[in-house]
Protein backbone atom coordinates (compact mmCIF):
# COMPACT_ATOMS: atom_id res chain seq x y z
CA UNK A 1 0.00 0.00 0.00
CA UNK A 2 2.83 2.31 1.00
CA UNK A 3 4.90 1.55 -2.03
CA UNK A 4 1.80 1.81 -4.36
CA UNK A 5 0.45 5.53 -2.90
CA UNK A 6 4.43 6.48 -3.49
CA UNK A 7 4.57 5.60 -6.49
CA UNK A 8 1.62 7.31 -7.41
CA UNK A 9 3.16 10.59 -5.95
CA UNK A 10 5.68 10.58 -8.60
CA UNK A 11 5.64 13.90 -10.92
CA UNK A 12 5.85 12.04 -13.66
CA UNK A 13 3.41 9.09 -13.39
CA UNK A 14 -0.05 9.99 -14.43
CA UNK A 15 -3.41 8.14 -15.20
CA UNK A 16 -2.00 6.67 -18.41
CA UNK A 17 0.60 4.62 -16.43
CA UNK A 18 -2.02 3.00 -14.27
CA UNK A 19 -2.43 -0.27 -16.91
CA UNK A 20 -1.74 -3.84 -16.24
CA UNK A 21 1.48 -4.14 -18.26
CA UNK A 22 2.65 -0.95 -16.39
CA UNK A 23 2.62 -2.50 -12.81
CA UNK A 24 3.86 -5.95 -14.23
CA UNK A 25 7.37 -4.09 -15.40
CA UNK A 26 10.16 -3.01 -13.11
CA UNK A 27 9.58 1.13 -12.53
CA UNK A 28 11.20 3.15 -10.31
CA UNK A 29 9.70 3.32 -6.90
CA UNK A 30 7.38 0.48 -8.10
CA UNK A 31 9.03 -3.20 -8.77
CA UNK A 32 5.93 -6.03 -8.13
CA UNK A 33 6.46 -9.36 -8.71
CA UNK A 34 4.56 -11.05 -11.12
CA UNK A 35 1.97 -12.58 -8.26
CA UNK A 36 1.73 -8.86 -6.53
CA UNK A 37 1.33 -6.85 -9.96
CA UNK A 38 -1.44 -9.16 -11.40
CA UNK A 39 -3.15 -9.40 -7.81
CA UNK A 40 -3.17 -5.39 -7.53
CA UNK A 41 -4.34 -4.85 -10.80
CA UNK A 42 -7.39 -7.24 -10.30
CA UNK A 43 -7.91 -5.33 -6.90
CA UNK A 44 -8.32 -2.06 -8.60
CA UNK A 45 -10.93 -3.66 -11.01
CA UNK A 46 -13.12 -4.29 -7.84
CA UNK A 47 -15.80 -1.42 -7.33
CA UNK A 48 -16.91 1.06 -4.30
CA UNK A 49 -20.59 1.45 -4.68
CA UNK A 50 -20.18 2.24 -8.90
CA UNK A 51 -16.73 3.32 -8.93
CA UNK A 52 -13.82 1.22 -9.72
CA UNK A 53 -10.45 1.61 -7.10
CA UNK A 54 -8.54 1.79 -10.53
CA UNK A 55 -10.49 5.51 -10.64
CA UNK A 56 -9.83 6.62 -7.46
CA UNK A 57 -5.91 5.55 -8.38
CA UNK A 58 -6.06 7.77 -11.30
CA UNK A 59 -7.25 10.85 -9.35
CA UNK A 60 -4.18 10.80 -7.29
CA UNK A 61 -1.93 9.89 -10.24
CA UNK A 62 -3.38 13.31 -11.82
CA UNK A 63 -3.21 15.31 -9.02
CA UNK A 64 -0.48 18.59 -9.27
CA UNK A 65 3.38 18.12 -8.02
CA UNK A 66 2.21 20.38 -5.03
CA UNK A 67 -0.22 18.09 -3.70
CA UNK A 68 1.83 14.65 -4.87
CA UNK A 69 4.14 16.31 -2.78
CA UNK A 70 1.99 16.86 0.16
CA UNK A 71 0.61 13.75 0.05
CA UNK A 72 3.67 12.15 -0.11
CA UNK A 73 5.07 13.84 3.00
CA UNK A 74 1.52 12.86 4.77
CA UNK A 75 2.64 8.91 3.29
CA UNK A 76 5.87 9.02 5.26
CA UNK A 77 4.80 10.51 8.38
CA UNK A 78 1.88 8.14 8.99
CA UNK A 79 4.07 5.15 7.87
CA UNK A 80 6.10 6.11 10.82
CA UNK A 81 4.52 4.73 14.11
CA UNK A 82 6.72 2.01 15.23
CA UNK A 83 9.33 4.74 15.21
CA UNK A 84 7.85 7.01 17.84
CA UNK A 85 8.04 3.87 19.98
CA UNK A 86 11.28 3.45 19.13
CA UNK A 87 14.67 4.72 21.14
CA UNK A 88 16.33 6.87 20.35
CA UNK A 89 13.37 8.25 18.76
CA UNK A 90 13.89 10.63 15.76
CA UNK A 91 10.60 10.08 14.10
CA UNK A 92 9.01 11.93 11.22
CA UNK A 93 6.54 14.27 12.21
CA UNK A 94 3.15 12.51 12.78
CA UNK A 95 0.68 14.68 10.59
CA UNK A 96 -2.91 15.80 12.26
CA UNK A 97 -3.49 17.67 9.26
CA UNK A 98 -4.69 16.19 5.79
CA UNK A 99 -2.83 16.42 3.00
CA UNK A 100 -5.72 18.39 0.98
CA UNK A 101 -7.51 21.42 1.28
CA UNK A 102 -10.78 21.33 3.41
CA UNK A 103 -12.67 22.42 0.27
CA UNK A 104 -14.82 20.46 -1.85
CA UNK A 105 -12.21 19.74 -4.54
CA UNK A 106 -9.99 18.72 -1.83
CA UNK A 107 -13.19 16.64 0.39
CA UNK A 108 -12.88 14.65 -2.97
CA UNK A 109 -8.84 13.86 -3.65
CA UNK A 110 -9.17 12.82 0.29
CA UNK A 111 -12.20 10.53 -0.58
CA UNK A 112 -10.64 8.80 -3.56
CA UNK A 113 -7.16 8.26 -1.61
CA UNK A 114 -9.34 7.08 1.73
CA UNK A 115 -11.42 4.78 -0.36
CA UNK A 116 -8.58 3.47 -1.79
CA UNK A 117 -6.38 2.54 0.98
CA UNK A 118 -9.29 1.59 2.91
CA UNK A 119 -10.29 -1.15 0.15
CA UNK A 120 -7.29 -3.13 0.59
CA UNK A 121 -8.50 -3.89 4.46
CA UNK A 122 -12.71 -4.59 3.36
CA UNK A 123 -11.60 -5.95 0.34
CA UNK A 124 -8.20 -6.78 0.08
CA UNK A 125 -7.70 -8.68 3.44
CA UNK A 126 -11.03 -10.34 3.71
CA UNK A 127 -10.56 -11.88 0.29
CA UNK A 128 -7.15 -12.83 0.87
CA UNK A 129 -3.71 -10.87 0.02
CA UNK A 130 -1.09 -12.49 -2.13
CA UNK A 131 1.12 -13.04 0.72
CA UNK A 132 1.67 -15.84 3.15
CA UNK A 133 2.45 -14.94 7.18
CA UNK A 134 6.31 -14.38 6.62
CA UNK A 135 5.66 -11.94 3.23
CA UNK A 136 6.31 -14.48 0.57
CA UNK A 137 4.10 -13.99 -2.14
CA UNK A 138 1.91 -16.58 -3.19
CA UNK A 139 -1.20 -17.85 -5.38
CA UNK A 140 -1.81 -20.98 -3.69
CA UNK A 141 -5.61 -21.60 -1.84
CA UNK A 142 -5.32 -20.82 1.57
CA UNK A 143 -1.97 -19.82 1.63
CA UNK A 144 -2.47 -15.78 1.54
CA UNK A 145 -3.54 -13.94 4.79
CA UNK A 146 -6.97 -13.14 5.16
CA UNK A 147 -9.39 -10.91 7.45
CA UNK A 148 -10.43 -14.92 8.94
CA UNK A 149 -7.02 -16.50 9.53
CA UNK A 150 -5.03 -13.13 10.84
CA UNK A 151 -7.60 -12.59 13.57
CA UNK A 152 -8.22 -16.75 14.59
CA UNK A 153 -4.14 -16.86 15.01
CA UNK A 154 -3.96 -13.87 16.31
CA UNK A 155 -6.91 -15.59 19.00
CA UNK A 156 -5.02 -18.57 19.09
CA UNK A 157 -1.42 -16.64 19.57
CA UNK A 158 -2.92 -15.15 22.66
CA UNK A 159 -4.96 -17.91 24.44
CA UNK A 160 -4.14 -18.15 28.57
CA UNK A 161 -5.72 -21.61 28.34
CA UNK A 162 -5.37 -23.70 25.21
CA UNK A 163 -8.01 -25.87 25.60
CA UNK A 164 -10.50 -25.39 22.60
CA UNK A 165 -13.44 -24.87 25.27
CA UNK A 166 -12.06 -22.42 27.03
CA UNK A 167 -13.08 -18.71 27.50
CA UNK A 168 -10.62 -16.71 25.72
CA UNK A 169 -9.65 -13.09 27.65
CA UNK A 170 -9.62 -9.49 25.70
CA UNK A 171 -5.99 -8.41 25.45
CA UNK A 172 -7.43 -5.14 26.10
CA UNK A 173 -9.46 -5.32 28.90
CA UNK A 174 -9.29 -8.74 30.08
CA UNK A 175 -13.02 -9.53 30.19
CA UNK A 176 -14.26 -12.33 27.92
CA UNK A 177 -13.75 -11.96 24.22
CA UNK A 178 -17.04 -12.22 22.36
CA UNK A 179 -18.07 -10.68 19.35
CA UNK A 180 -14.11 -10.41 18.71
CA UNK A 181 -13.65 -7.73 15.61
CA UNK A 182 -10.40 -6.64 14.33
CA UNK A 183 -9.84 -2.88 15.71
CA UNK A 184 -7.60 -0.40 14.43
CA UNK A 185 -5.68 1.00 17.20
CA UNK A 186 -4.87 4.34 15.19
CA UNK A 187 -8.55 4.87 13.23
CA UNK A 188 -7.86 4.11 9.62
CA UNK A 189 -11.17 6.87 8.86
CA UNK A 190 -8.30 9.33 9.90
CA UNK A 191 -5.62 7.22 8.53
CA UNK A 192 -6.43 5.15 5.53
CA UNK A 193 -2.54 3.74 5.27
CA UNK A 194 -2.76 1.78 7.84
CA UNK A 195 -5.77 0.04 7.34
CA UNK A 196 -3.62 -3.09 6.61
CA UNK A 197 -0.87 -2.07 9.05
CA UNK A 198 0.48 -5.19 11.19
CA UNK A 199 1.36 -2.78 14.01
CA UNK A 200 -2.14 -1.30 13.95
CA UNK A 201 -4.43 -4.42 14.07
CA UNK A 202 -5.63 -5.74 17.44
CA UNK A 203 -8.30 -8.00 17.65
CA UNK A 204 -10.35 -7.19 20.65
CA UNK A 205 -14.10 -7.51 22.36
CA UNK A 206 -17.01 -6.27 20.87
CA UNK A 207 -17.33 -3.98 23.62
CA UNK A 208 -13.64 -2.55 23.92
CA UNK A 209 -14.05 -1.67 20.32
CA UNK A 210 -17.50 0.14 20.78
CA UNK A 211 -18.32 3.74 21.43
CA UNK A 212 -18.24 4.93 24.21
CA UNK A 213 -14.94 3.15 24.40
CA UNK A 214 -12.57 2.64 21.98
CA UNK A 215 -14.11 3.75 19.40
CA UNK A 216 -12.22 5.81 16.54
CA UNK A 217 -10.48 7.49 19.73
CA UNK A 218 -7.29 9.47 19.25
CA UNK A 219 -4.78 7.22 20.37
CA UNK A 220 -2.07 10.71 20.40
CA UNK A 221 -2.48 13.65 21.68
CA UNK A 222 -1.05 17.23 19.75
CA UNK A 223 0.57 14.75 17.21
CA UNK A 224 2.57 12.85 19.90
CA UNK A 225 2.06 9.22 21.50
CA UNK A 226 4.54 9.65 24.13
CA UNK A 227 1.96 9.59 26.78
CA UNK A 228 0.06 6.92 25.20
CA UNK A 229 0.62 3.08 25.39
CA UNK A 230 0.44 0.98 22.25
CA UNK A 231 -0.46 -2.73 22.39
CA UNK A 232 2.21 -4.07 20.61
CA UNK A 233 5.55 -1.15 20.24
CA UNK A 234 4.19 -0.29 24.44
CA UNK A 235 2.23 -2.59 26.48
CA UNK A 236 0.64 -1.40 29.71
CA UNK A 237 1.36 -5.15 31.47
CA UNK A 238 2.91 -4.43 34.12
CA UNK A 239 1.98 -0.69 34.31
CA UNK A 240 -1.40 -1.00 36.10
CA UNK A 241 -2.31 -1.42 39.63
CA UNK A 242 -5.89 -2.43 40.19
CA UNK A 243 -7.42 -1.61 44.17
CA UNK A 244 -10.74 -0.20 44.72
CA UNK A 245 -12.77 2.04 46.99
CA UNK A 246 -13.93 0.98 50.41
CA UNK A 247 -16.72 3.01 50.60
CA UNK A 248 -18.40 2.46 47.49
CA UNK A 249 -16.66 -0.55 46.15
CA UNK A 250 -15.75 0.80 42.87
CA UNK A 251 -12.17 -0.48 41.48
CA UNK A 252 -9.62 2.15 41.06
CA UNK A 253 -6.77 2.41 38.60
CA UNK A 254 -3.58 3.78 39.51
CA UNK A 255 0.18 3.02 37.89
CA UNK A 256 2.95 0.99 39.25
CA UNK A 257 5.06 3.70 37.54
CA UNK A 258 5.06 7.05 38.33
CA UNK A 259 6.31 7.53 35.15
CA UNK A 260 3.40 5.95 33.30
CA UNK A 261 0.80 8.14 35.39
CA UNK A 262 -0.47 10.22 31.92
CA UNK A 263 -0.45 6.66 29.70
CA UNK A 264 -2.64 4.93 32.38
CA UNK A 265 -5.14 7.47 32.68
CA UNK A 266 -4.96 7.98 28.82
CA UNK A 267 -5.85 4.13 28.94
CA UNK A 268 -8.65 4.22 31.09
CA UNK A 269 -10.09 7.43 29.57
CA UNK A 270 -9.99 5.56 26.31
CA UNK A 271 -11.72 2.26 27.42
CA UNK A 272 -13.24 3.43 30.57
CA UNK A 273 -11.50 1.08 32.15
CA UNK A 274 -12.89 1.76 35.60
CA UNK A 275 -16.45 1.75 35.24
CA UNK A 276 -16.51 -1.13 33.00
CA UNK A 277 -14.43 -2.95 35.66
CA UNK A 278 -16.69 -1.54 38.47
CA UNK A 279 -19.32 -2.87 37.17
CA UNK A 280 -17.57 -6.34 36.94
CA UNK A 281 -16.51 -6.21 40.33
CA UNK A 282 -20.30 -4.99 41.49
CA UNK A 283 -21.71 -8.01 39.61
CA UNK A 284 -19.60 -10.76 40.67
CA UNK A 285 -20.14 -9.63 44.29
CA UNK A 286 -24.08 -10.09 43.92
CA UNK A 287 -23.20 -13.43 42.09
CA UNK A 288 -21.68 -14.25 45.43
CA UNK A 289 -24.25 -12.51 47.84
CA UNK A 290 -26.53 -15.13 46.26
CA UNK A 291 -24.21 -18.02 46.48
CA UNK A 292 -24.06 -17.56 50.22
CA UNK A 293 -28.12 -16.88 50.55
CA UNK A 294 -28.13 -20.26 48.94
CA UNK A 295 -25.92 -22.25 51.10
CA UNK A 296 -27.31 -20.82 54.43
CA UNK A 297 -31.22 -21.84 52.54
CA UNK A 298 -29.40 -25.23 52.64
CA UNK A 299 -27.95 -25.28 55.72
CA UNK A 300 -30.58 -23.62 57.41
CA UNK A 301 -28.40 -21.49 59.53
CA UNK A 302 -26.06 -18.40 58.31
CA UNK A 303 -22.36 -18.84 58.14
CA UNK A 304 -20.80 -17.62 61.09
CA UNK A 305 -17.24 -15.02 60.46
CA UNK A 306 -15.45 -17.83 60.60
CA UNK A 307 -17.68 -20.00 58.31
CA UNK A 308 -17.34 -16.79 56.23
CA UNK A 309 -14.21 -15.85 55.96
CA UNK A 310 -12.89 -19.44 54.94
CA UNK A 311 -15.95 -19.63 52.91
CA UNK A 312 -14.34 -16.56 50.52
CA UNK A 313 -10.29 -17.79 50.68
CA UNK A 314 -12.09 -20.78 49.09
CA UNK A 315 -13.50 -18.33 46.60
CA UNK A 316 -10.25 -16.43 45.91
CA UNK A 317 -8.11 -19.47 46.04
CA UNK A 318 -9.82 -21.36 43.36
CA UNK A 319 -9.98 -17.93 41.13
CA UNK A 320 -7.56 -18.69 37.86
CA UNK A 321 -5.55 -16.65 36.36
CA UNK A 322 -6.19 -17.53 32.52
CA UNK A 323 -10.25 -16.73 33.06
CA UNK A 324 -11.67 -13.68 32.22
CA UNK A 325 -11.95 -10.64 34.65
CA UNK A 326 -9.26 -12.69 37.01
CA UNK A 327 -7.63 -9.47 38.20
CA UNK A 328 -10.92 -7.64 38.94
CA UNK A 329 -12.14 -11.01 41.13
CA UNK A 330 -8.97 -10.61 42.68
CA UNK A 331 -9.49 -7.15 43.99
CA UNK A 332 -13.29 -7.95 44.89
CA UNK A 333 -11.61 -10.79 47.09
CA UNK A 334 -9.14 -8.32 48.73
CA UNK A 335 -12.14 -6.28 49.22
CA UNK A 336 -14.77 -9.11 51.22
CA UNK A 337 -11.68 -10.29 53.24
CA UNK A 338 -11.27 -7.08 54.85
CA UNK A 339 -12.29 -7.38 58.41
CA UNK A 340 -14.43 -4.89 57.98
CA UNK A 341 -16.16 -5.08 54.77
CA UNK A 342 -16.27 -9.17 55.90
CA UNK A 343 -18.43 -8.47 59.22
CA UNK A 344 -20.20 -5.58 57.19
CA UNK A 345 -21.11 -8.01 54.60
CA UNK A 346 -22.29 -10.99 57.20
CA UNK A 347 -24.57 -8.75 58.50
CA UNK A 348 -26.08 -7.87 55.42
CA UNK A 349 -26.81 -11.23 55.06
CA UNK A 350 -28.12 -11.92 58.13
CA UNK A 351 -30.92 -8.91 57.47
Amino acid sequence: MQTFSLWLCKPEIKSADLTKASLSLPMPGLSLSVIEADWLWDFLQKKVKTIKLLENAQTLANLDDVLKHNLETWLQGSASVAQHFSLPRKPLSWPIQRPFADDNEGKKQWKAFQTLMESFYEKGLRQGLPYRPDGVPTTVDNEGVTYKTFRAEFRQAHRQDLHPDSREVCVLCGGELSNTSVDHWIAKASYPLLSVCADNLVPICGECNQRPNKGDKDVYADGSFEDWFHPYKRHPNGSLKLDYDNATLAVTLGCANPADQKRVKHLNDLLNLESRWTRELKAEYRKLQKAVMVSRYKTNKPLDTKQLYQWLEDWRDGLIDSEPHYEVHQILAKALLDPVRATAWREELLS
